[in-house]
């Protein structure tokens, strides 16, 4: 968790010069270094020669197959040799690209963290949810109706709560009044401490953000949290923003953002490729 953690803060010292930039022209950037990263630490981690030996054994004997199309005997043979070729290759480039699966994945999560969600404008209304954990919920099924809400001034609050006994989860609809970096909102418990803060993005932070604060209970919680997480002690198992999902144009079609960074990567793979003199 606290590998996660400095992992987030360092990006964030990375990135924070680009925050300016409208999100394709990040998407670009960040796929065009990572293109580049991603070649260099492939081409280091492979055995080139081998990947080169055995690509030319492929297309050497789907040539003889072409030209001896007619010998059925000859033509078998360069067929078990293709697959026998295509398969000691797959296992050349198999434990470079398994390695590189790691840094995709951490690329992908900060990428989800900072273009993944829309922020809240102005005058735009969102859901908060708080859920209280299981194991409390079954054993002080009261704390329910005792968790109350607070919010920043910016925050405007237009129903009250939703309460849901069974699954434990509390919901509100707020409205946020205006833009600023001091936006929370906040859940609190008597005799509980302190007040469970959590920001709410609007259009003047364009840091990381994502819709979850939540204990880290499993492998998917600690993937997913883009925030400082809560307190194993605490009875608050996820403060949740509603945010929408964000959407970007790519010619005539709409992609998420995970999307749109591997075909960007892949281009830019493809195009380096030659350049950078690698095989794959």
């Amino acid at each position: 968790m606290i590998i996660f953690s400095l992992l987030n803060h360092l990006v964030d010292l990375l990135v924070a010069p680009f925050h300016g930039l409208p999100p394709i022209a990040q998407m670009v950037l960040l796929s065009l270094v990572s293109a580049v990263v991603l070649l260099t630490a492939f081409k280091r981690l492979s055995d080139q020669e081998t990947i080169k030996l055995h690509k030319n054994k492929i297309f050497g004997n789907f040539l003889e197959i072409a030209i001896y199309r007619d010998q059925f005997r000859r033509s078998l043979i360069c067929q078990g040799r293709a697959l026998q070729h295509n398969l000691l290759y797959l296992g050349a480039i198999g434990k470079p690209l398994l390695l590189l699966t790691i840094p995709m994945i951490l690329i992908c999560l900060q990428l989800e963290y900072r273009l993944g969600y829309q922020a809240i404008r102005p005058g735009q209304s969102f859901i908060i949810e708080a859920r209280i954990d299981d194991n409390v919920n079954q054993t002080a099924p009261e704390l329910l109706n005792n968790l109350n809400i607070a919010t920043s001034d910016t925050i405007t609050l237009e129903t009250p709560a939703m309460r849901l006994p069974d699954t434990g989860q509390v919901f509100w609809k707020a409205r946020l009044t205006q833009a600023g970096s001091s936006n929370f909102i906040g859940v609190t418990l008597p005799g509980q401490g302190e007040l469970l803060r959590k920001k709410v993005a609007s259009d003047a932070q364009t840091n990381r953000f994502t819709p979850n604060k939540s204990k880290i209970q499993t492998l998917g919680d600690l993937l997913t949290s883009g925030e400082e997480s809560i307190l194993m002690s605490s009875p608050i198992k996820t403060l949740r923003v509603a945010y929408p999902a964000a959407e970007y144009a790519l010619f005539r079609w709409m992609l998420s953002p995970l999307v749109y960074y591997f075909i960007l990567t892949m281009i830019f793979g493809f195009l380096l490729k030659p350049v950078m003199k690698v095989s794959i």
